[in-house]
């Protein structure tokens, strides 16, 4: 049995005949541009050459088309590098800070290795790595029996994940832009301010302006505490020529509110309680106190809303508002009442909301 495996060593230590040779390697990184700017002692971008051929040397040139920027400069503490890749699939940026400059040419090396040919990254990453040129060679060891073993895998490898190359907007993929998702039970704020024409509680009509803050939760439900304010209006006092009567309204509302969604279109629908002070006055007449009461209306109303972006929000209010108790204001020497509330109220107008996630 000795005699035949000193033989098929000796055979396998001739040389191969001309025939048999093997062709010329093809230089992976032939199509990929590098730019290297670092000032001494890095200067020198022939070790990120070498590490990053040995990490491709099963790759095809096609796979490695793409362009390879690195720039080193100096920090407190070590070296800060800036390193892009592209290629086919994208575009991947970094900064990477370390203490010495060797390790940033390894982690550039390895970087731009996984993010032009991952396949032959990991494929040269997990071959067994070969003696160092300056060491001796080991001692030939004694013809034994051949033994399997399967390649050893590198801690490095293990310990981290591969970085993915991320796009041009800064999100990470292949230059898919991910869409922002919502959190389930999420909290936000909006805000909104409204202007309409409105009748009501005062038997004319008057501009109404509405400004509201609140709280939404998967922006679908919305709790609201909203001011209004009711622009005093005047009408004439047919049972004393010469002296109008000056109402306004000035208070607040408490809404809830459910917003079903169809894509840039939204329909909060809303209700709740008005509480707010009537402010009447006797104008033109002598010795006349400005007389106030209490306004308590249940209210429901309606937003068509077009969001051109998730914070912004226009469209058009629609709401109405039923009196819990109407009020009659009289001026002393008068018999009838110069001013009873009505029944209920409404308004349109134009509506403005901001929501912030």
């Amino acid at each position: 049995m000795l005699p035949r495996l000193l033989a098929l060593v000796g055979a396998l230590s001739q040389p191969p005949s001309p025939s048999e040779a093997p062709a010329p390697a093809v230089d992976p990184l032939a199509q990929l541009a590098i730019t290297w700017d670092a000032p001494p002692p890095c200067a020198d971008p022939r070790r990120l050459r070498e590490r990053l051929g040995a990490l491709l040397a099963s790759s095809s040139e096609a796979a490695t088309i793409g362009e390879l920027r690195v720039k080193l400069s100096s920090s407190p503490g070590g070296w800060t590098m800036e390193i892009t890749v592209e290629s086919a699939a994208g575009r991947w940026q970094r900064t990477i800070a370390a203490g010495r400059c060797d390790e940033l040419i390894e982690a550039a090396a390895l970087i731009a290795a996984i993010t032009l040919d991952p396949v032959a990254a990991a494929l040269s990453a997990a071959a067994p790595e070969e003696a160092a040129p300056d060491q001796p060679e080991p001692e030939p060891p004694e013809v034994v029996a051949p033994q399997l073993a399967g390649p050893q895998p590198r801690d490095d490898l293990e310990s981290e994940p591969l970085p993915r190359p991320e796009s041009d907007d800064g999100r990470e993929g292949l230059g898919t832009a991910v869409p922002p998702t919502t959190r389930r039970g999420a909290l936000g704020l909006a805000a909104r301010a409204g202007l309409a024409g409105a009748y009501g509680p005062f038997p004319d009509f008057g501009a109404l302006l509405v400004g509201g803050l609140g709280l939404t939760i998967d922006r679908r439900a919305l709790v609201e505490i909203a001011a209004i304010h009711r622009f005093a209006t005047r009408a004439p006092v047919d049972a004393a020529p010469g002296i109008d009567v000056a109402a306004s309204l000035t208070g607040g509302r408490v809404n809830a509110c459910w917003t079903p969604r169809r894509g840039q279109l939204e329909l909060p629908l809303c209700a709740g309680l008005d509480l707010a002070a009537l402010r009447v006055e006797a104008v033109g007449l002598r010795n006349s106190d400005p007389a106030t009461d209490l306004y308590a209306a249940a209210s429901a109303g309606a937003r068509i809303l077009w969001r051109p972006t998730e914070v912004l929000g226009v469209g058009v209010d629609l709401g109405g508002a039923v009196t819990l108790r109407q009020r009659n204001f009289t001026i002393r020497d008068l018999e009838a009442p110069v001013l009873t509330t009505t029944p209920a109220s409404g308004h349109v107008g134009l509506s403005l909301e901001v929501r912030l996630p």
